[in-house]
C-alpha cells in the first residue's frame, strides 16, 4: 500500500464520522468482525482491500495507482438498547442499511466538509462500483450487512525530499486538529514530509535512478560532497596575450 491509501482511509473515516446513522461507530481497518463491535444499531468499517499500478520503478516509488476502497455497513438488533429506529426485523435491518448507504454517498460528496473535499481531491477518478449484501441470524440476534466497494485512482505519494504538494499540506493541516488521530499525528507528519534533499537527489528519487545513472546524465555535483547543491554555471572569457 502507499501513503495515498493511508490518506484515503483517513479521509473516508473522518468524512463519515458522525455524519450517518452510525454516529461515531466508524472504524478504520477494523481487524475483528464488525458484527462483534456493534452492540445494537449500525456500524461502519472502512478499509482498502487492494491496490494496483502499472509502470516502472519510478511509478512504484511514487505509490501512484488505483485502490479498492471498501465501506462495510452492519446493522444488528443485538442488545436491549438497539438504536436502529426501524422495526427489528429482516426488512427493518435492510431499510436501516439502505438509509446509511445513502448517507455515506452524500457525506463523501459534501463540499461543505473539509474531509469530503480532501477525499474528492485525493480520488482523481472513481471507477467500478460494487454493492454486496449479507445477512445472518444467530442466538436470536439478527444481522444484516452491505459492502460498498469502489475502485479509486489516487494521487501519487508526496515527492521524496521536496516541498509537499498542496493536497498533502492541506491534509496534514486538517489532521492536526483531529483528536481521533492525535496519537499518531507526529509520526504521520514525519513520514509524509521526510528529510529535505538536494535538488539532484530529488530528481534521482523521482526517477528511481541508480548512482551510476545520475553520474552518466551529469546531474551529480563534481565537487566537495555529493550532498551539496550544484552551483549555478557561469561563463568566463579567456584572453590570450599577443
Amino acid at each position: 500500500m502507499s501513503l495515498a491509501t493511508m490518506a484515503l482511509r483517513i479521509c473516508t473515516v473522518l468524512a463519515l464520522f458522525g455524519r450517518t446513522d452510525a454516529g461515531d461507530r466508524v472504524a478504520d481497518s477494523e481487524i475483528r468482525a464488525l458484527d462483534d463491535e456493534v452492540e445494537g444499531g449500525v456500524g461502519v468499517a472502512v478499509y482498502v482491500d487492494e491496490m494496483s499500478a502499472t509502470g516502472g520503478l519510478a511509478d512504484f516509488g511514487a505509490g501512484e495507482g488505483s485502490a479498492q476502497l471498501v465501506v462495510e455497513i452492519l446493522a444488528t438488533t443485538r442488545g436491549p438498547d438497539s438504536s436502529l429506529g426501524v422495526p427489528q426485523t429482516g426488512s427493518g435491518l435492510e431499510l436501516a442499511i439502505d438509509l446509511v448507504e445513502h448517507q455515506v454517498r452524500r457525506a463523501l460528496l459534501d463540499e461543505t466538509v473539509v474531509w469530503s473535499r480532501l477525499w474528492r481531491q485525493l480520488t482523481l477518478k472513481q471507477g467500478t462500483y460494487k454493492f454486496e449484501r449479507g445477512a445472518n441470524k444467530a442466538n436470536g440476534v439478527r444481522l444484516a450487512g452491505r459492502e460498498i466497494s469502489m475502485t479509486c485512482g489516487l494521487l501519487a505519494d508526496p515527492p521524496i525530499g521536496a516541498p509537499l504538494p498542496i493536497f498533502w499540506t492541506d491534509f496534514l493541516a486538517a489532521l492536526a486538529v483531529e483528536p481521533l488521530f492525535a496519537e499518531v499525528y507526529d509520526k504521520i507528519v514525519a513520514v509524509v514530509t521526510g528529510e529535505p534533499l538536494a535538488s539532484w537527489r530529488q530528481d534521482q528519487a523521482a526517477q528511481a535512478l541508480t548512482a551510476n545513472a545520475v553520474r552518466e546524465i551529469g546531474v551529480t555535483p563534481p565537487f566537495e560532497t555529493i550532498d551539496d547543491e550544484a552551483p549555478e554555471t557561469s561563463e568566463i572569457e579567456i584572453v590570450a596575450d599577443d
